[in-house]
């Protein structure tokens, strides 16, 4: 293998309701590894104040998940995979194909969105810039489950066989320098910029077959700007212009005191000058409560171009206690 490391993180999270309408979310974030490559350290995760006027209509401010696609809402604990998709890396060389996430998904903003029928359609439109000199970034999803519910803020990319389910999303993102020139870097002269865009669409399905599921994901995602940069929020490169993954997993029945998850995700990603990376993991979670407790071994090959090839095996744990 090329890749060996080690890592400990966790988060902390409290919230509460100063009035039966406002209310705080407070979570911290801190550890020696990454998640999903997307960083460590320590620090706010989220800080927000929310307004929850109805299901239908909440407005939260503060530092929080940008509203784009199921995987940032899913976030890394509640994938199948261990990895989380996107984090291209092969020979000390490392790409984010992925919309303008930064800090664990996170930016400083407001968001309006609405749950109408526990998930049967949910809303968000969502205004960015954690600082004076930045662009606003603009991201919104639009989201439909005609079977099953997916309903609240957050989103979940498995339900674990507890029910069947069909959800469909679109998003969108817009910043009007969010494309900037490869290598500028703060302090440096003004880079040359250009609109950002991104555009993306995904479908999940979970099939209740037993006392197992059978589960499926497919998401979309296609970038415009000049640059073709991950923005102004991020500087690791995104030289891509369309890319896609594709995921099939089983849950078997009980197994011991949990369950077998087996799973297989393809990704692929293209853009200019004839670039073309992939990544395929084969891994199996062993599920004793859901997200709640897991424990997952998974193989990954990284291929960036005939020069960056990478081969990774991984094995964590996962307890998340609520």
């Amino acid at each position: 293998m090329d890749d060996l490391g080690f890592g400990v993180y966790g988060e902390l999270h409290f919230s509460g309701k100063v009035t039966p309408i406002v209310g705080y979310t407070i979570n911290l974030m801190g550890g020696s590894g990454s998640v999903g490559g997307r960083g460590g350290g320590f620090g706010f995760e989220d800080a927000i104040v929310s307004f929850d006027f109805d299901k239908l209509f909440n407005v939260w401010i503060g530092q929080q998940l940008v509203p784009v696609d199921r995987t940032n809402f899913s976030g890394p604990f509640f994938l199948i995979p261990w990895n989380y998709p996107g984090v291209y890396g092969a020979g000390g060389a490392f790409s984010l194909v992925m919309p303008i996430e930064p800090v664990a998904g996170r930016d400083l903003g407001t968001v309006v969105w609405g749950d109408y029928d526990e998930g049967k359609f949910k809303y968000y439109l969502g205004a960015f810039a954690d600082d004076p000199g930045k662009t606003v970034l603009f991201s919104g999803r639009l989201s439909t489950a005609p079977i099953g519910k997916d309903g609240g803020l957050w989103g979940n990319s498995t339900y674990y066989g507890s029910q069947n389910l069909l959800a469909f999303g679109v998003g969108a993102q817009y910043a009007s320098k969010g494309s900037i020139q490869p290598g500028a870097m703060a302090g440096d002269p003004p880079a040359d910029t250009d609109a950002y865009t991104e555009i993306n669409a995904d479908v999940v399905g979970e099939l209740k077959v037993g006392d197992g599921a059978l589960t499926g994901e497919l998401a979309y995602y296609h970038f415009g700007g000049d640059f073709n940069a991950t923005g102004v929020r991020d500087m690791t490169p995104n030289p891509a212009k369309d890319a896609f993954f594709v995921l099939g997993a089983y849950l078997s029945p009980p197994v011991g005191p949990g369950a077998l998850q087996p799973h297989v995700r393809y990704q692929m990603a293209t853009g200019d000058n004839d670039l073309s990376m992939s990544m395929i993991d084969v891994g199996v979670n062993y599920i004793l409560k859901g997200p709640q407790m897991k424990v997952n071994l998974t193989y990954t090959h990284t291929d960036m171009d005939a020069d960056l090839i990478g081969n990774a095996l991984s094995f964590g744990v996962q307890t998340i206690m609520f």
